[in-house]
């Protein structure tokens, strides 16, 4: 496309010339009239109901034009772009004082058809930004419109309360000096004096984006005023229903790469001045999203409903981590400084100081811009090691143990530190209007083993905050933790409250942390947590009042765990699983991608239909179910529900290892005692893989390798996992590079919006209840456990 020329103007410096041309713009490509006006768009015209001239187009005169969006006694402003000699597009805007505030109305946005889908309104609305502007209104809710909005608007847009909109709406457009703003009529779920809880529930795209913005009215509203404009000979009518209007239903909303930032293609401006489209570079939180991928989107976008279960809804594969769940649970375990010393402090108060610095050390572990997980498939399971300093070494087993709902279930044992963690991470995924939220429920028990009166050792029960990704339909996409989640130790009457804070919409600040260290027994506060948890965390001693820093994740290094080449890895080991999956994503294939997750969905409900057909019950391979009856191994512990399905020594190391190591493959050229760790299970006990990889496939033989000992990993035996930009390109060198016989039929799956983090498990039952951010100034779509 030729250079975009954007010229921007006071209301009192635009002439008549340029007024017939906006007209001539606006009679061209705004709309035209229904064909099937209802009785409800007629007018009584001397006794007789006068129709609408259906199927013409609106028209718009130059007189009215000025009366409508330049009246003489208010501050307004015009904006053009030229392309060539030919005007593209045109944005009026007026603005007034409402206690203090700035309000910046925009009465008009027209964009000719020939230069739509290229950014064109959003560079028309930065050109009418001013830094003092406090409140944007736009007379329109077509889509096209409004995704243009909030994209010039955007801050913020993704934690405005709905009720402060339909609260503020009315007393705002009264102040108006444009006397068609001010006698607007406010329609719509939003403002519906009876409807203040079921906001929306209009089906189709519309509907989710009036949510997000102040939006007085459907477009059909909108021509109402300006009818009077219409030719002489036009007469003046009740505006059409928006199914009436004739409006093209819009592809997509920006030029050829779109970000999800405020302002992205923003020109400079200077009223009377000149100036020509300038890219800004984005920021680290910023998520590009390529045009095809924005198909993408808007195919997703009619699925949606406020409060919807995201597992029914197909999902774009670029928001997709290349790893599975099971493989990013280990994020909760991949800060060796903070985890290992926690068991060799003797003090009881200290070594739970420890714990929550250990907690607090690996929200900051995360991909670059919003991702998800590949979600699981049900039996899939996911084996590492970390390799210490010491020459000690961690591992770790996990298999999804539930589809629907999904439930993951993990163990870590790093025997020689005496440190054992048993988990199940349960998340229930919604969507909230213009964010998505991923609700986590479950548990994680942390036990030291040298410590405490109980065999398994001493326990310290955590959950886990919410996950938020804001801004996923428009606006800046941002990655949030919310909510309250609890750690406790009840053999020592300790427990720590600790609030990740969500950014309100006037005040507050990204990625906060605030909470207490309390004695239970007393009821005394002992620490005050603050900070940050992507930075520096504070700790201020209540008694001395000293403040300290707790753990600096500014700079703080994480050790990615190790695997088993993937030539040894099974069928159903989420690596090998994924593999064509990963591969298409990594190098932006997304329609490859997708159709790699259709065939592993199809597999997966082809394994359900015939374990039906079958009457067989399907069981985890490596878990059990937990004993919490009166005198059970897991007594008090229903909430867990899965637990690996072995003893392990809890005092001896070497004899803890030799038992791990027998569960499931986890070094490289190890196996384990008992099948089943790749297979599906049939009620019977027999065991069939049910995904059909190629007879050729070097790896098809079996899920578990021959065992020879368990022989150091050398540098190329060895595969370290990482989730950094960085390392990306590099990183599983033989997984990526692997043959293609290797892939044929390996394919990704993915069913419900995961946004988390580092699965350390929250739970919904007393006295661990998370509870929501109770501020006056957060986000209301923050409350999704409804």
């Amino acid at each position: 496309m030729a250079k975009q020329l954007f010229e921007s103007f006071s209301g009192r410096d635009v002439t008549d010339s340029m007024l017939v041309e906006a007209a001539s713009l606006f009679n061209e490509n705004y709309g035209i009239w229904g064909h099937h006006p209802t009785s409800s768009q007629r007018t009584p015209k001397q006794g007789k109901f006068h129709k609408y001239d259906c199927g013409s187009r609106v028209r718009l005169g130059k007189d009215r034009l000025r009366a409508q969006c330049l009246p003489g006694n208010a501050d307004c402003s015009y904006v053009k772009v030229t392309t060539g000699d030919q005007l593209a597009g045109n944005a009026f805007a007026c603005r007034w004082k409402v206690k203090d505030k700035t309000v910046c109305w925009i009465t008009q946005l027209v964009v000719h058809s020939d230069y739509r889908e290229r950014g064109v309104a959003v560079g028309l609305l930065n050109c009418l930004r001013r830094e003092d502007d406090n409140i944007y209104g736009l007379m329109s809710s077509h889509p096209a419109a409004c995704l243009a909005a909030a994209k010039a608007f955007g801050s913020g847009i993704d934690s405005v309360s709905a009720s402060f909109i339909s609260d503020n709406a009315s007393s705002v457009m009264k102040e108006s000096p444009i006397e068609y703003v001010r006698k607007a009529e406010l329609r719509g779920n939003l403002f519906d004096s009876d409807d203040k809880t079921d906001l929306l529930n209009l089906p189709g795209f519309l509907h989710t984006v009036r949510r997000m913005h102040l939006d007085p009215q459907p477009p059909s509203i909108v021509l109402y005023p300006i009818s009077g404009s219409l030719l002489p000979d036009t007469p003046q009518h009740e505006p059409p229903s928006p199914a009436q209007c004739g409006f093209p239903r819009p592809k997509r909303h920006d030029s050829p790469t779109m970000r999800h930032s405020l302002g992205h293609l923003r020109p400079r401006t200077n009223t009377g001045g000149k100036s020509t489209l300038e890219e800004r570079e984005p920021d680290g939180d910023e998520t590009i999203v390529e045009p095809e991928q924005n198909n993408i989107l808007s195919h997703i976008i009619s699925q949606l409903r406020p409060g919807a279960d995201l597992s029914r809804i197909t999902l774009p594969t670029f928001i997709l981590e290349e790893r599975s769940m099971l493989e990013r649970i280990t994020n909760f375990m991949a800060s060796p400084d903070t985890l290992l010393p926690m068991p060799e402090i003797d003090d009881p108060v200290k070594r739970f100081v420890s714990v929550i610095k250990f907690y607090l050390s690996g929200w900051h572990i995360r991909p670059a811009g919003v991702k998800k997980p590949l979600n699981p498939i049900l039996g899939e399971t996911f084996t590492c090691w970390w390799e210490y300093p010491d020459r000690t070494k961690g591992y770790y087993i996990a298999e999804q143990t539930s589809h629907h709902p999904p439930k993951s279930s993990y163990f870590f044992m790093a025997p020689e530190h005496h440190i054992r963690v048993d988990g199940t991470l349960k998340p229930k995924s919604r969507f909230l209007g213009n964010s998505a939220a991923s609700i986590m429920e479950g548990i994680s028990y942390l036990r030291f083993t040298n410590r405490g009166t109980s065999k398994l050792g001493e326990k310290y029960i955590l959950t886990q905050p919410n996950m938020y990704a804001r801004g996923i339909l428009f606006g800046k996409m941002k990655y949030e933790l919310g909510d309250h989640s609890f750690v406790r130790c009840p053999e020592n009457h300790l427990s720590a409250d600790i609030e990740f804070k969500t950014k309100g919409w006037v005040s507050g600040t990204y990625n906060a942390i605030g909470g207490f260290i309390k004695n239970d027994k007393t009821g005394e506060h002992l620490y005050e947590l603050s900070g940050f948890w992507s930075g520096p965390m504070y700790i201020k001693n209540l008694k001395t009042g000293v403040k300290e820093t707790l753990f600096d994740a500014t700079h703080a290094r994480h050790a990615p765990p190790l695997t088993r080449p993937i030539e040894e890895q099974g069928e159903r080991e989420s690596q090998r699983l994924w593999l064509s999956t990963i591969k298409a994503v990594h190098i932006s294939d997304h329609v490859k991608a997708t159709e790699e997750k259709a065939k592993i969905e199809d597999r997966q409900r082809e394994e359900a239909r015939q374990r039906e057909e079958a009457g067989q019950e399907w069981k985890p391979a490596l878990f059990r179910r937990v004993d919490a009856r009166p005198g059970g191994s897991e007594e008090g512990e229903e909430d867990l529900e899965w637990i690996i399905n072995a003893d392990i020594d809890a005092h001896n190391p070497k004899k803890a290892t030799e038992q791990i190591l027998r569960i499931a493959p986890i070094l490289p050229q190890t196996a384990a005692s008992k099948a089943g760790s790749s297979t599906a299970t049939k009620g019977n006990g027999a065991s069939e893989s049910l995904i059909d990889f190629d007879s050729h496939s070097s790896t098809k033989a079996s899920s578990l390798a021959p065992s020879v000992g368990h022989a150091q990993p050398t540098q190329n035996e060895a595969v370290p996992l990482s989730n950094s930009k960085q390392t990306a390109a590099t990183k599983q060198t033989s997984l990526l590079d692997d043959d293609d016989h290797l892939t044929s039929n390996v394919n990704s799956g993915l069913s419900n919006l995961n946004l988390n983090h580092v699965p350390v498990l929250p739970t919904g039952t007393s006295p661990l209840r998370r509870a929501d951010t109770a501020t006056g100034d957060t986000d209301e779509f923050v409350d999704a456990e409804n």
